[in-house]
């Protein structure tokens, strides 16, 4: 992991915040030295998060920091369960799909003059 990278997952965890982090797996392209870093399944693991903190904790609401439709089969069955799901998303990167079924939608460039940057330690 990066050192940065690090900084802010320690950073974050320190706030309360359970952070979950994978491996990054490098692969070269074919017939070159050149290569690109990437992860795999986080979406995935971020989907099944989502439903067992749901059904661990009682609550009512989730909030879904992502408009990747890579959620939809996760939100579909936090509804079902009765679950209030907010969506928190850039508006570049939201699907239309993701707007429609959220019991609220909040885009989050709405309020990028109210965020400030932390401080770095």
């Amino acid at each position: 992991m990066l050192d940065s990278v690090k900084k802010e997952v320690k950073f974050l965890r320190k706030q309360g915040f359970e952070v979950a982090t994978k491996e990054l797996r490098y692969e070269r392209y074919k017939r070159s030295k050149r290569g690109v870093f990437f992860q795999k399944g986080i979406d995935v693991q971020m989907a099944l998060d989502m439903v067992r903190a749901f059904k661990d904790t009682g609550y009512e609401l989730v909030i879904v920091g992502s408009g990747d439709e890579d959620f939809i089969p996760a939100i579909d069955l936090l509804k079902e369960e009765s679950a209030v799901v907010w969506i928190a998303a850039v508006g570049s990167n939201i699907s239309s799909r993701m707007v429609r079924m959220a019991d609220r939608f909040i885009r989050l460039d709405d309020y990028k003059h109210r965020i400030k940057a932390l401080p770095r330690q």
